[in-house]
């Protein structure tokens, strides 16, 4: 209950009495309680992800919220990215994805497992999968972007292309060497 107490006074100034005014807030307490277990539950899953969560202006990309696993795959701190825009970080290897991706998701309102290419603050490329929705934060049209670093994963598939490759370079190898043996074998015949 929340109450609103006001003195009554007379003409000289004394006080002759009170108005008390009381209501009952227990529903707006409960709403409060729920948005604050609503807005924890929102800080623990987008802070905890493994995969990297970033809310930036779809107009500007300048970045409103990111998470910890971008900023330790990226390697930048929070104070150099929150304002900034990836263009001013130099993020995007190649500026056409970015263009891409944004033309896609004006037009569909969402990008689903688009692989595209950063640069981490060091410079260094990393292939990254990227899905995207529009979404409004304070009346701005914002991205809401969940990304997954697949660098490992590319470069431990390019490493299975080769070897399969070597492989299939020594099996003709050897089918050669037993055709060549068997040749030789009936023309000493």
């Amino acid at each position: 209950i929340e109450f609103v107490t006001s003195a009554i006074k007379s003409s000289d100034g004394s006080i002759f009495g009170y108005v008390i005014i009381s209501r009952d807030i227990t529903e707006r307490k409960r709403a409060e309680e729920a948005l604050r277990q609503s807005e924890e539950k929102f800080s623990k899953a987008f802070q905890s992800s493994p995969s990297w969560v970033v809310i930036s202006s779809l107009e500007s990309g300048r970045y409103i919220e990111v998470n910890e696993a971008f900023l330790r795959s990226v390697g930048f701190t929070r104070d150099e990215v929150i304002g900034k825009t990836a263009l001013e970080l130099k993020i995007w290897a190649n500026l056409e994805d970015r263009r891409l991706l944004i033309s896609e998701l004006k037009e569909k309102g969402f990008v689903r497992n688009r692989e595209v290419i950063l640069r981490k603050k060091s410079g260094e490329r990393i292939d990254v999968l990227i899905s995207a929705e529009i979404i409004e934060v304070g009346g701005e049209r914002c991205m809401l972007s969940n990304s997954l670093d697949i660098t490992e994963r590319k470069r431990a598939e390019e490493e299975r292309e080769s070897l399969r490759e070597q492989l299939r370079q020594s099996q003709k190898l050897e089918a050669i060497g037993i055709l060549s043996g068997g040749i030789a074998h009936d023309f000493n015949n």
